[in-house]
């Protein structure tokens, strides 16, 4: 499973409609606003990730997100691998 398979899983068509509601904007539109959201976020990292300060730093904060006992964002589980998280 890749990284865009993660979020269109997560950012289902019930989702995105819930979105679509909130914003009072059509589904289609929306869609393709958070389509742009998700590739502006993972090009974000990806450039963060281009030298080991920043890499390190990204983990770190990662690190601090998942703490024991914290309450796991929605599809995540706290399986560690060589610093990757596993999608539930």
């Amino acid at each position: 499973m890749t990284l865009f398979a993660t979020f269109n899983d997560i950012l289902n068509s019930d989702v995105l409609s819930r979105i679509a509601n909130y914003v009072d904007e059509p589904a289609e539109k929306t869609h393709k606003a958070v389509d742009g959201l998700v590739y502006t976020i993972v090009g974000g990292l990806m450039k963060r990730t281009t030298t080991e300060i920043g890499v390190n730093q990204l983990f770190n904060h990662i690190k601090r997100l998942y703490k024991p006992g914290r309450r796991q964002p929605y599809g995540f589980s706290r399986q560690v691998h060589r610093h990757s998280w596993q999608c539930a």
